[in-house]
């Protein structure tokens, strides 16, 4: 066998050993497109498990505000706080002198001396780790059913005779599908009085729910669970309805009477 012709089976041999070791144009997209493909499963993952936490995060909150409304009617004789803001000096929020309003650090005070403060304790509970605005511009993101609500209140949001409003536990029927605590938009800029719908079923909302949990509100109830509940409305008509800038408005939706069974549980509507 002549020196010629094995160096050159030699030197094929070796040509493809490198071609068999190193990637082609098109093997090397193949693999940065999966790359790009893992990566983004990976980002989405992520935020989707920080949602998550946060939702998580916003019940224990919403349950932590539930403890203390039921500890303060244990020790009132059985009477629960005020769902409203400042309006008599049982009420769960106080509110600032000027304008009745939340929004602000300055303004703290219309937390640390409402009626749940001393069983609370912490300013951090009251806002929502899921509510987009800061802290300077809403101090609170939680809302009481105003269906708990003292006799004074209950024409106002179109509900049951007076004598029937629930201001004691005895008027509660269903306390695990009684809602206590809603996470609540207020176009004003700060959560005022309680939060509530008209029950009549006029579809007339007074006041509205987030919209910055996509697909969800979360509740706590009156035995004290949280949960969340899917909504059935699409988000694009949530984000739209539940930002009016108007005092009451129009939505039908199969959410509305949901909400309005869920608010009194039990009454004749």
């Amino acid at each position: 066998m002549n020196a010629h012709f094995l160096t050159s089976e030699r030197r094929q041999w070796r040509a493809q050993r490198v071609s068999r070791g190193a990637f082609t144009l098109v093997e090397l997209l193949v693999v940065i497109a999966i790359v790009s493909l893992l990566l983004v499963f990976l980002v989405v993952g992520a935020g989707k498990l920080k949602q998550q936490v946060r939702l998580t995060e916003s019940m224990q909150h919403q349950r932590a505000i539930t403890t203390a409304f039921l500890a303060y009617f244990i020790d009132n004789s059985g009477k629960f706080a005020g769902v409203d803001t400042g309006v008599r000096r049982h009420d769960w929020v106080a509110s600032s002198v000027a304008g009745n309003t939340e929004n602000g650090l300055e303004v703290e005070s219309a937390l640390t001396t409402g009626a749940l403060w001393d069983y609370v304790g912490d300013l951090r509970v009251y806002k929502s780790p899921l509510d987009p605005h800061s802290t300077a511009q809403r101090l609170r993101s939680y809302s009481l059913n105003g269906f708990l609500a003292s006799t004074e209140t209950a024409a106002f949001w179109g509900g049951p005779p007076s004598a029937q409003v629930m201001d004691r536990m005895s008027k509660v029927v269903h306390p695990a599908e009684t809602l206590c605590c809603v996470s609540e938009y207020d176009y004003r800029g700060y959560n005022h009085n309680g939060w509530s719908i008209m029950g009549n079923f006029s579809y007339i909302w007074i006041d509205r729910l987030q919209n910055w949990n996509p697909g969800f509100w979360e509740f706590s109830y009156m035995d004290g669970h949280t949960e969340p509940f899917r909504h059935e409305s699409n988000q694009t008509d949530i984000d739209y309805y539940m930002n009016l800038e108007e005092p009451s408005f129009f939505f039908e939706t199969p959410d509305y009477k949901w909400l309005v069974l869920h608010l009194y549980p039990g009454q004749d509507w």
